[in-house]
């Protein structure tokens, strides 16, 4: 398990860091440990946003969109099909498959409601969506 810290984040009023927990996954093709590792080994430790353009400015929305839709079609997917709060529904929707409470989905996508409940999916979705990504 390894813990990532986020210390500025958009609506962090508090000014408070928070951490995720990452497991590492050995059944998949690619771990999601494994990978932001390398993708930290290349960003380097300079100051600034983890996900950044290779000059250190923050990635922004268009150009994540754009690299999203570039894997989506390198997937053979349907690019009308996801966008950048697929990960939020993802995410969430992960969580409450695996059992995790109300609260610790709120605490993992920083929900201060239950607004996280209108992005969990029905299992059959939820399969339907592990069979689109067999790229």
């Amino acid at each position: 398990m390894s813990k990532l810290t986020i210390r500025k984040f958009k609506h962090n009023t508090a000014n408070k860091a928070f951490e995720i927990l990452i497991a590492r996954e050995n059944s998949v093709l690619v771990c999601p440990v494994q990978t932001l590792l390398d993708y930290c080994g290349m960003r380097g430790a300079a100051p600034g946003p983890l996900f950044c353009e290779s000059d250190l400015r923050p990635v922004t929305i268009s150009s994540f969109n754009t690299a999203l839709k570039r894997c989506l079609v390198f997937c053979g997917l349907d690019t009308s099909r996801y966008k950048g709060h697929s990960f939020r529904i993802g995410a969430a929707t992960h969580a409450s498959e695996q059992g995790f409470s109300d609260s610790q989905i709120r605490r993992l996508g920083r929900w201060q409601s239950d607004a996280f409940k209108s992005y969990l999916r029905s299992g059959a979705l939820s399969a339907n969506a592990q069979n689109d990504l067999s790229c």
